[in-house]
């Protein structure tokens, strides 16, 4: 972890963001094709870091971003056996929407205050 937790958060952001991007070219890819090699690995990525990294930065926090995640994560753990699972590609664009307006009420709301309120880090 970085030596600046706030730092760390707005890191972790990034790599949330990219994972986004991600998981709505995956949707995008699972509309015209059934799941192949690269489907399986961008999918068991997105898993993975959600269930780690992510799973940790929001361990209490947004309960629907958390329900839409676990079915998310079922049809992503679909893919990766080489099933096709429904996809809603809406589905992934709300999930996508969802979680960009959390980070942006975070880095909009929460970095400042925390900036103000808590001691530089050493």
């Amino acid at each position: 972890m970085s030596a600046d937790p706030l730092a760390g958060l707005e890191s972790s952001h990034q790599g949330i963001e990219a994972r986004l991007a991600t998981l709505e070219k995956l949707a995008a890819h699972l509309t015209a094709r059934q799941p192949d090699g690269i489907a399986k690995v961008i999918a068991r990525d997105v898993v993975r870091y959600f269930d780690g990294e992510v799973a940790r930065h929001h361990a209490d926090e947004d309960g629907d971003l958390k329900r839409r995640w676990q079915r998310l994560r079922e049809k992503l753990h679909a893919v990766v056996a080489g099933a096709s699972p429904a996809f809603d590609e809406d589905e992934i664009v709300r999930f996508a929407w969802i979680y960009r307006r959390h980070i942006e009420r975070e880095t909009r709301l929460v970095l400042p205050f925390a900036r103000e309120v808590l001691p530089p880090p050493e």
